[in-house]
């Protein structure tokens, strides 16, 4: 990613958030730029920095390099500067797909806060908690929505009478029963190719029922004025 401005601690940059999925702005708690540098690197510069996400307090590394010859300099004469992140494991970066700031923004509080602690166990590769809190969701979405049964296969099968669910979400959702059951009782941790589409699963559920419907009736609303 290209960056134009100079960073300097305690400054306010836009720049891309791997949390949020999109460009947000963000504070550069802290910089450190190497005082020297190799022969063969003498026209190449780096800056280390830490920075916050403004928008959901997501503290990541990032690194900056540019070259202070004339072909690495715009029509302003600015030398470019390209900007890089460092993360830990970027596996799960490619292969988990979360929910976008502003769809989390749908979601009720309860649903918000269970969603964000599954995310934190799949980015840290706790996956026998990943298969646990996907069935803790599950049952958290039929608690909001009031849905009864005494066991969480019995409210899946509501969720589906009750036309909140299609037939297919409803055989989907049940293996998710039984991948939080494996994990919560026997202590088996699902493999990550079952984690990314009972992911995927889930995202499909929360946007069914809270996200679609929450942003079909402010249109309507719209329309209706």
């Amino acid at each position: 990613m290209k960056l134009d401005n100079k960073l300097i601690n305690g400054e306010v940059i836009n720049a891309h958030c791997l949390s949020c999925n999109r460009s947000t702005n963000q504070f550069i708690r802290a910089k450190f730029a190497p005082e020297s540098q190799a022969e063969y690197e003498l026209y190449k510069y780096n800056e280390y920095c830490i920075v916050e996400c403004l928008g959901c307090n997501n503290i990541s590394f990032i690194h900056v390099s540019w070259n202070d010859d004339e072909e690495s300099k715009d029509e302003n004469g600015d030398s470019i500067k390209i900007m890089s992140h460092f993360v830990e494991d970027e596996r799960w970066l490619e292969d988990y797909q979360f929910l976008n700031e502003e769809e989390l923004n749908e979601l009720p509080a309860m649903i918000y806060d269970m969603y964000e602690e599954l995310q934190g166990a799949l980015q840290r590769e706790m996956r026998v908690l990943a298969g646990v809190g996907m069935r803790m969701l599950i049952e958290a979405v039929c608690l909001n929505r009031k849905i009864e049964g005494k066991i969480l296969q019995h409210q899946i099968e509501s969720l589906l009478s009750f036309g909140l669910i299609s037939k297919n979400d409803f055989e989907v959702l049940d293996e998710l029963r039984k991948i939080g059951n494996n994990s919560a009782h026997k202590i088996k941790a699902p493999s990550d190719s079952v984690l990314e589409a009972a992911l995927e699963a889930v995202n499909h559920l929360v946007r069914t029922i809270y996200v679609v419907p929450k942003r079909t009736r402010r249109l309507k609303g719209k329309s209706n004025k």
